[in-house]
């Protein structure tokens, strides 16, 4: 199941918010034989254009993987900053980035 809800988010809320809703969604997949096997949760934290103070991208996955923890054979794939990619100060070519935080 893959989920994007916005890039430009600079709070955790959201994300959580998303998260549970997925949750009640896979429960009820489960119930009608549908097992999930990976958990694409998006873009991650939002760019601070308006001098926004988005969290620590550690503290991002730590609360989205609490909130997962009790799905352990679940792939779970998500990016903990969307903004790096724009502090990188090139968006035309980004083939210098090899590894996304």
């Amino acid at each position: 199941m893959d989920c994007r809800i916005g890039s430009q988010l600079t709070e955790l809320q959201p994300f959580l918010d998303a998260a549970d809703r997925l949750i009640v969604l896979m429960e009820q997949l489960k119930e009608d034989g549908i097992e999930l096997h990976h958990l694409d949760l998006g873009g991650g934290l939002g760019v601070p254009y308006n001098g926004e103070e988005p969290p620590h991208p550690t503290e991002y996955t730590e609360a989205l993987l609490a909130k997962l923890k009790n799905y352990p054979n679940l792939e779970i794939i998500f990016r903990a900053r969307a903004c790096n990619w724009c502090e990188c100060g090139d968006f035309g070519d980004q083939s210098g980035i090899s590894e996304i935080e």
